[in-house]
Formats: structure tokens, C-alpha cells, sequence
């Protein structure tokens, strides 16, 4: 039988490593209403029932769609624009996993570099940024 292990266990996202995920503890300790970024939104709205935005990707499925819409580049620096834009209005963070690193994704050093955030809790499963918007970030690629 299979369901018997998938129930006590959990499966994918709901599996006792993201249970007792430290960062997932951490997020709890943050505003209710906060606005929230991160690279496994899906995470922390199965785990910790909070709502988050997917960080923005290096590509996009819509240039693969039609590859003449826009370049890469292009779509990736409107996307930034509009993250720091929101993380700026609504005082925003950003959760970042260190686990699940996608070949499309933004490192951690890149969303270190391209957003308005500092560090407030470096755990051992991943980090949480809050919004700085005094912090200069270098200029969208």
C-alpha cells in the first residue's frame, strides 16, 4: 500500500523536512499582512498557510512560446522593476530556500544584488530578507 506512507510522511512539500524547517518557523515570527517574495511560494502557503509572490525567474515561459515577444533579458528587468517596486511600497520580504534551486532561478547572490533587502535571519535551510530602501542595488542586467 502506498497511501499509508504518504500520509504519515507527507509527499513533496509536506514531507517532515519542510515541517521542522527552521526558515518556516522563522517566517511565522513576521507580519501577518506582510508582503512576501520567494523562490517556493507554494511552501510557505502549504506550510505556514501564508500567501507569497514567485520571485522572478532568468526565463520565462512566454519566450518559449514566441520567441519573438521578448528577450530574456528584457521580460527578467520588467519583472525586477516591478518586484522592487512592491517589496519599496508594502514593506516587503523575501524568503529565500537554499534546497530547491531551479536551473531558471535567481541565485541568492543575484536577488542579493538586484533587490532593496538586507538579511535579517541567515537559517540552515535558507534566509529572510527584509526591504531596505535606502540600500543602492545595481542596475537591472
Amino acid at each position: 500500500m502506498c497511501e499509508r506512507p504518504v500520509y504519515n510522511q507527507g509527499f513533496l512539500f509536506t514531507t517532515k523536512h519542510w515541517k521542522t524547517s527552521p526558515t518556516l518557523a522563522q517566517l511565522k515570527t513576521l507580519p501577518p499582512e506582510a508582503r512576501i517574495y520567494s523562490n517556493e511560494p507554494t511552501v510557505l502557503y502549504l506550510n505556514a498557510n501564508r500567501i507569497a509572490w514567485r520571485l522572478p525567474g532568468k526565463y520565462n515561459r512566454r519566450q518559449y512560446r514566441n520567441p519573438k515577444s521578448a528577450r530574456p533579458k528584457d521580460i527578467l528587468a520588467s519583472q525586477l522593476q516591478k518586484v522592487r517596486e512592491k517589496l519599496i511600497k508594502k514593506n516587503g520580504y523575501v524568503v529565500y530556500f537554499n534546497l530547491r534551486h531551479k536551473w531558471y532561478s535567481l541565485t541568492r547572490s543575484e536577488i542579493e544584488r538586484l533587490l532593496p533587502i538586507v538579511k535579517l535571519y541567515e537559517l540552515k535551510d535558507g534566509s529572510i530578507y527584509k526591504t531596505d530602501p535606502s540600500r543602492s542595488v545595481e542596475a537591472i542586467p
